[in-house]
Formats: structure tokens, C-alpha cells, sequence
């Protein structure tokens, strides 16, 4: 391959390399986000991804609830996964202001796309937040 192509194709691998964090409730969750994002907004293999969460809850109280956590990998999508709330975050989420920012190991052996979208319902079954993270990752230390 020549030189040309392995830099071009570094570049378009570089730059598709992204992480994106968004709210997927289109304005209808119980929840107000604050503040979403990402950091690096480029993953590295085995480093840190820090997720911020941010939001207010006009109330009541959530002191349960289910987290429905849906995963795409390379356009394949998985079965749902329902977890109780309480078990993937701090409870109770109290009125006012709240932030469940975290972060993870980005996995050495994810290339390709990941979204995820992330919902969190109240035992009445309302939207308290939705949340979809997108990311694409590739590894160009294999073009020859």
C-alpha cells in the first residue's frame, strides 16, 4: 500500500474516532439534563472515558426505579439488560440539583462502533432520563 493511501486512511480513521453523549428524550424525561460530555472525546484503548451527568429533578425524591441499557456493537444490536436503578447509582436522587458523572476503562478489544442508550424509569414507569452514547473507535496500528 502505498504512502499516500496508509496517511489518508489514517486520517479518515483518526478523525471517525469520536465519542458523542447526548439526550434522547426529546424533552420528555421527568429529569433536567445540565450537562452532558465525554472526555477524551477520542477513546484509547484500556485508558479512562469520564462520563458527565448532570441534572436537576423537580421532585419527588426517586428512591427506586429500573435502568433499561440498550448496546450496539458494529450495527449488531443486543437484548436489553434491566437492572434496578438503585444498583448502577447513588440513591436517593434528590429535588434540585444531581451528579452521577463517572468513568470506565475504554476495552482494548472494542473497535468499531458502540452506541449505547441509556434509560432510567421511576417505578410508575415514567422517563426520569435517557441518555445515548455513541462511539466509534478504530485502530490504525494495523495498516500496512
Amino acid at each position: 500500500m502505498s504512502s499516500f493511501i496508509k496517511l489518508l486512511l489514517s486520517a479518515l480513521f483518526f478523525s471517525t474516532t469520536r465519542a458523542n453523549i447526548s439526550d434522547c428524550s426529546s424533552g420528555s424525561s421527568l429529569f433536567q439534563i445540565i450537562n452532558l460530555g465525554l472526555s477524551p472525546t477520542n477513546p484509547v484503548s484500556n485508558q479512562p472515558l469520564y462520563m458527565t451527568v448532570e441534572f436537576t429533578n423537580p421532585g419527588p425524591e426517586i428512591t427506586d426505579g429500573t435502568v433499561t441499557t440498550s448496546i450496539t456493537y458494529n450495527f449488531i444490536p443486543f437484548a436489553p439488560s434491566v437492572e434496578p436503578l438503585c444498583v448502577n447509582t447513588q440513591c436517593p436522587l434528590v429535588n434540585g440539583f444531581n451528579d452521577r458523572s463517572t468513568n470506565s476503562t475504554w476495552p482494548g478489544s472494542l473497535k468499531g462502533s458502540v452506541t449505547s442508550k441509556i434509560v432510567w424509569t421511576s417505578v410508575d414507569q415514567q422517563v426520569l432520563l435517557c441518555i445515548q452514547i455513541s462511539v466509534k473507535s478504530s485502530d490504525t496500528k494495523n495498516i500496512r
